[in-house]
């Protein structure tokens, strides 16, 4: 059927991984390994599920491209998955089983040994650090007056207000009369400072600029940044809010007025940012040289982080929760992950050396640590009991479901706890059903007034479906399509799974070939 995938073709698919490769693009042994830890899996874990995926896609290719499931079969249950549906449902829930469970020491003792995995205890580890940023620096800085001041005068004496500005446009042509157009400048200047709330209409008027012209010759706010020419920015610069000048610029003569001018904050304005600003600057630079103090004390101190937090001042924090290789998913970096469970830090409980992510560090050290084990039945008896009444409640109430559904085809009238009528549009179906219930769904269409009935599975708990009515929605071709995809895929899924239940059954699994070699690649 060319569905397999070969034990070479996934090992390419890993060296291809740029999540694997190093700088120059080659297969990194150690980020694979990084990678597996994190993951919580072996290397033949991870072989197998990229085999399932993509045979799996394969055979999902093949039932859609109609090498499986035929046209017409797709065409005719596609109509009844676009179905209109008025319902009534009813639950076998589980739980009313539960107490007519048997449960004896032999059942939970041999429900135990057939997946012992579900009560793997995760190798794990309790840590300490000491953690050095620029923040932590920053707050131990100590700031002058004099400092401040000093900072505070150097910003003023570079800084320029911002200014809002408008202004009447008369340019300078190649050839032009310069004096007429100045003299033409000046005679508008006189009305502007004449009517200064006529300067808008003015603008309008007689600007040359015609980007500003009718929104009353409006620059917006000016400053040293802004990309005028710089003869320009320096005159108006001179200028109060509510002064109308005339400025001259290489592109001709401006009639500017200050609408708005926004100051310059005073030394009590600025004083808090600017302590800020030169305490984390005293911090940066005080970063390098304590991160490499922290990194000597520690070696030299192999065994203790206390000699590294006497010499730095930092606090050694405590994390007593214990953290396992799946941490990603409790917001530990992954650096952390790394060195944590190093055979230096984990089996030796040295400390680390000095992890850095963005300007902040840190140092590990291990203060208890855990193996992976499989703990003794008598250990986790509670915790088996409580899964194996779950599991044998859902394999009775299963039964009991089949049951009644096979009472309510028939014609009988079991009691149940039926839900109210409802409709149930295909959009809602295909959202709120899994794939193998909502194709048992499918199958369940009334005839002559007559209900049908399914049994839905892959549910919370089982649920019996009364289907009162069935009304076929007419779909554009965009929608048919798809759901004929939808049907195709799960078709192939369905051959699949059982076509791998039959390899697995009559023929002897092999496993141990998987090893990738990182020295061949």
């Amino acid at each position: 059927m060319g569905i397999n995938v070969s034990l070479e073709q996934l090992k390419q698919v890993i060296m291809d991984d740029k999540g694997f490769q190093d700088e120059n693009g080659r297969f990194n042994e150690q980020k694979f390994r990084n990678f597996l830890a994190q993951s919580g899996m072996t290397e033949d874990q991870l072989i197998e599920k990229l085999r399932h995926q993509f045979e799996l896609q394969n055979v999902a290719n093949l039932a859609a491209n109609g090498n499986i499931v035929s046209s017409q079969q797709l065409e005719r249950i596609a109509k009844l998955m676009q179905a209109e549906r008025e319902i009534r449902t009813a639950v076998v829930d589980p739980r009313n089983f539960a107490t007519g469970i048997k449960v004896d020491d032999a059942a939970l003792k041999a429900y135990y040994d057939k997946d012992k995995s579900k009560y793997l205890i995760p190798k794990a580890v309790k840590f300490e650090y000491i953690e050095l940023s620029a923040k932590t620096l920053a707050d131990r800085q100590t700031v002058s007056e004099e400092e401040v001041k000093k900072a505070f005068a150097e910003q003023q004496s570079s800084a320029q207000p911002k200014q809002e500005v408008s202004h009447i446009m008369f340019a300078l042509t190649q050839g032009g009369d310069k004096a007429k157009i100045k003299a033409e400048a000046e005679k508008v200047l006189a009305e502007a400072k004449a009517a200064p709330d006529n300067f808008a209409s003015l603008a309008q008027k007689y600007s040359q600029d015609t980007a500003t012209a009718q929104s009353g010759g409006a620059l917006g706010v000016v400053d040293k940044s802004s990309a005028l020419p710089e003869e320009f920015k320096a005159a108006i610069a001179k200028l109060n809010k509510g002064d109308i000048a005339l400025v001259e610029s290489t592109a001709g003569f401006h009639v500017v007025r200050i609408t708005n001018t926004q100051g310059q904050q005073t030394f009590d304005q600025a004083k808090a940012s600017l302590e800020a600003e030169l305490k984390q600057k005293k911090a940066q630079q005080a970063l390098a040289q304590m991160r490499q103090t922290l990194s000597q004390t520690t070696f030299d101190f192999p065994d203790s982080l206390k000699a590294a937090a006497e010499k730095t001042g930092l606090p050694i924090q405590s994390h007593n929760e214990w953290l396992s290789q799946n941490a990603v998913q409790q917001n530990i970096p992954a650096e952390w992950l790394e060195v944590l469970f190093s055979d230096e830090v984990f089996k030796k409980k040295h400390n680390s050396d000095v992890i850095t992510v963005g300007d902040t560090s840190w140092v590990l050290r291990a203060t208890e640590t855990r193996e992976e084990s499989t703990p003794a039945f008598e250990q986790v008896k509670e915790q088996v009991r409580t899964a194996y009444v779950n599991s044998e409640s859902a394999k009775a109430a299963m039964e009991q479901a089949k049951k009644l559904l096979a009472e309510l085809q028939k014609g009988g009238k079991p009691e149940l706890a039926w839900s109210e009528k409802e409709t149930l549009s295909a959009s809602d179906a295909r959202l709120r059903l899994s794939p193998q219930a909502l194709a048992a769904l499918a199958k369940a269409h009334p005839t002559d007034g007559k209900p049908a009935y399914a049994l839905l599975e892959g549910q919370p708990a089982p649920l019996l479906v009364e289907v009162l009515s069935s009304k076929v929605q007419k779909a554009d071709a965009d929608e048919s399509k798809k759901l004929k995809n939808e049907l195709a895929q799960r078709t192939g899924v369905g051959m699949y799974t059982g076509l791998l239940t039959y390899l697995k059954t009559n023929i002897p699994l092999k496993q141990g070939a998987q090893k990738l070699d990182s020295d061949k690649h």
